[in-house]
């Protein structure tokens, strides 16, 4: 491709948007100032263009004053000095051209220099996010022979455990036989010795499987957190491959620094793991679960529950080892993938849009476990009114939330959690509750912070030795409440 430029905006334009082609792995035309009508070479490598700018460099300054000389050595003295007379009196002509010509080619050279510089660090950007992926690979590979390991150790142990219940089948058959030969039917179906047996042989099988169903779902827990990882290192991985930005053009790419930064900061844009945030400062699943048995007996015997913003499953899986049908949805495409992988049924949902496709009178209950603190307000009156609808009479909406009423949230937990808009009042949201038609509503406050950071009252053997002990003890309480109060409520409405 051929092609000659009029002026240096056209020139500059041109090698803007070689820039960006270079960026983004194409071939790219690098321009050959050597030769007289500025042909074009390909080139996919860097050594050329640093070649040619090492070129232009040393070729941008023209001068009219070149040295003049004769070869003659007689009349040689007479043209030198004809020439420099010739040139002093056209002087005035060619030098503004040749001042703007060297003007020009200052500034192509320049502009050259800094958009090589880009090309440069974007080059080195690409080689750094090459030994970053490396390493993530690494990290993967390590993470699936860790998921194979587990998944070998989940085999190993089941047929231990099923090894162990058979040798304790025997065994228990070979005592009860022992016990038949050594005594006769009516002494033995008297004596108790058989029922103790029975007795150890349950105990013992109870512990046996509690152990078993406990290792079991520890290392099923700790695969599907592995995948959770696996599936974050590779999306970190497609992050971190330098894309130029749909803006960088050749309309905005003037201010070099400004252009560096703008690629700089799309390559290391991060993704918030709410996931492992979750882990840090949440709690482990079974302490929540703990936590959330008080609302279990509101959704026991009842069928179609939905969880919704379910977050790790803690409620799902609660009700699912009480044979309480559920499902839930939550907008963490991370978290519904991690429920998922535990085998529970989790999609990826908007609450209000799901409620919306669901027929009236259809949910058994609803339940929202530190959700509505994430919602704007209007949506949680949208979500009241179709909670609502959507209840069979007779069933429980449940939302637990953070207690503004206590001081101690704001310092210990509300604020922990970027993605929190506001904590709601809970006179406010059973305001909402009751005026959406709900006419069975308490308030249930829970979480009390520890009594060893409450403000101790005042104690005497004598109670006239300080006067107004008990109005002062009173506000201690009250002090107590406010700053250290329970950290949680929860609103429990019955349609």
């Amino acid at each position: 491709m051929n092609q000659q430029f009029s002026s240096a905006e056209e020139l500059m334009d041109h090698l803007k948007k070689q820039i960006i082609q270079y960026s983004q792995d194409d071939s790219v035309d690098i321009i050959d100032l050597k030769s007289n009508n500025l042909s074009y070479t390909q080139a996919s490598d860097l050594s050329n263009l640093l070649v040619e700018r090492n070129s232009i460099n040393s070729l941008w300054n023209v001068s009219a004053d070149l040295p003049i000389t004769s070869h003659r050595r007689k009349i040689g003295k007479f043209i030198v000095f004809g020439k420099k007379l010739v040139r002093k009196f056209l002087r005035w002509y060619v030098s503004k051209p040749f001042e703007a010509q060297t003007s020009f080619n200052g500034a192509v050279t320049r502009s050259i220099n800094e958009l090589t510089n880009i090309v440069q660090q974007m080059k080195a950007k690409d080689e750094e996010n090459e030994e970053i992926i490396k390493e993530q690979r690494s990290i993967i590979d390590n993470l699936e022979k860790n998921i194979m390991d587990l998944n070998k150790k989940l085999i190993t142990s089941e047929a231990s455990f099923s090894q162990k219940i058979i040798a304790s089948e025997t065994s228990f058959s070979q005592n009860i036989e022992q016990i038949r030969l050594q005594m006769d039917e009516e002494a033995f179906s008297k004596s108790g010795a058989l029922n103790a047996i029975i007795e150890q042989f349950n105990q013992f099988s109870e512990q046996l499987l509690n152990r078993f169903q406990k290792s079991d779902k520890d290392l099923k827990a700790e695969i599907s957190f592995l995948q959770y990882r696996i599936r974050q290192i590779k999306k970190s991985a497609e992050n971190n491959k330098l894309i130029v930005p749909e803006n960088l053009n050749a309309n905005n790419i003037d201010d070099t620094s400004n252009s560096i930064s703008n690629i700089n900061s799309f390559a290391d844009t991060n993704s918030f793991d709410y996931l492992d945030f979750e882990n840090r400062f949440r709690g482990s699943v079974e302490e929540i679960k703990n936590r959330q048995k008080v609302y279990l007996p509101y959704f026991l015997n009842k069928q179609n529950i939905l969880d919704i913003g379910c977050g790790r499953g803690e409620f799902i899986e609660l009700l699912i080892e009480n044979n309480i049908s559920v499902r839930g949805i939550d907008l963490n495409r991370e978290m519904v993938e991690y429920c998922q992988d535990r085998g529970l049924p989790v999609e990826y949902n908007d609450a209000i849009n799901y409620l919306k496709l669901i027929n009236n009178n259809e949910l058994g209950g609803l339940f929202l476990g530190q959700v509505i603190e994430h919602m704007p307000f209007e949506q949680i009156i949208s979500l009241v009114e179709l909670a609502y609808k959507k209840l069979k009479p007779g069933a429980y909406l449940i939302m637990e939330t953070p207690n503004p009423l206590s001081l101690a949230i704001f310092y210990r937990t509300f604020y922990v959690d970027p993605t929190h808009v506001k904590p709601v009042h809970p006179l406010t949201i059973q305001y909402v509750v009751e005026s959406s038609g709900f006419a069975d509503t308490e308030l249930v406050y829970s979480s009390r912070v520890e009594p060893n950071w409450w403000v101790p009252k005042l104690e005497t053997e004598d109670v006239n030795a300080i006067k107004n002990i008990a109005e002062f003890n009173e506000g201690i309480n009250r002090v107590n409440e406010l700053l250290f109060g329970n950290l949680d409520y929860a609103i429990i409405a019955k349609k």
